[in-house]
């Protein structure tokens, strides 16, 4: 880091710094916990079925909340 600062010199990065906009992302990632033997389930399903965790538990969440309306 100190060689990239020294190649860019530090006015540039003052004025960076101040200028900086962060992202905004569009993706909230909220999180929930889970029974140890519910996680190791769903980690094995998503093994074998070759998909993230991720997809698999929103799709059983959403299919229940649905069964809720």
């Amino acid at each position: 880091f100190g060689d990239f600062c020294h190649r860019v010199g530090f006015e540039a990065l003052r004025q960076f710094a101040a200028s900086y906009q962060p992202r905004t992302s569009n993706k909230l990632r909220h999180r929930i916990g889970i029974k140890d033997e519910v996680y190791v389930r769903l980690k094995a399903i998503a093994a074998e079925q070759g998909k993230p965790m991720t997809e698999l538990a929103n799709v059983a969440i959403e299919s229940y909340l649905k069964t809720l309306n």
